[in-house]
């Protein structure tokens, strides 16, 4: 590993205008969700959880992904529900992955 490889990937970050937090959810997003959708749907995807995060006090990025996950695959959301779902709804299914 470069002896500066994280300060030069904070520098590449910013110079590129990446925000670290859409990187983080996106990410966590990919690693997390089992179910195949398209690049659209990873979208809403992304939205949803950023907006639940910024709105919740204590619950991680990966268990909203965990509890998106478990939702679609479940059948209790399905995906061109997404993008109407309610945060607040999200927001209390992901406390209990907590």
């Amino acid at each position: 590993m470069k002896k500066f490889y994280f300060k030069e990937t904070l520098k590449k970050a910013k110079e590129n205008e990446i925000n670290i937090l859409d990187l983080d959810i996106a990410n966590e997003v990919e690693c997390t969700l089992t179910v195949e959708i398209n690049d659209d749907i990873f979208e809403e995807i992304c939205r949803l959880v950023r907006q639940a995060y910024l709105k919740s006090e204590y619950i991680s990025i990966n268990d909203f992904c965990l509890c998106i996950d478990n939702l679609i695959s479940e059948g209790e959301l399905a995906l061109e529900d997404i993008s109407t779902y309610d945060i607040s709804d999200f927001i209390e299914q992901a406390s209990y992955y907590c």
